[in-house]
């Protein structure tokens, strides 16, 4: 997690363009194959490790948004309840 609290709308951007349809799709199409018979195979590793690295990347731009939610509660800056 970076060290700068982000704004609400650079973490919120972030997260969007994480979260491109097709590519949630082969990342789980990816995922379920994987993990299928249980076991990562050789040819399996590279992609396994790939979809780690995109979410982990994702589960950051998630936590920058848990922060900027809390900075803006803290201010009084949310009005719409949540």
């Amino acid at each position: 997690i970076s060290a700068e609290v982000k704004t609400l709308e650079a973490v919120t951007v972030g997260i969007v363009a994480k979260l491109d349809g097709e590519e949630i799709e082969d990342m789980r199409r990816e995922l379920l194959d994987i993990a299928e018979d249980g076991k990562i195979s050789p040819d399996e590793e590279e992609e396994f490790i790939e979809v780690s690295q995109a979410l982990d990347k994702l589960a950051v731009s998630i936590s920058e948004l848990r922060i900027a939610k809390e900075k803006l509660l803290r201010k009084g800056g949310v009005t719409c309840g949540h």
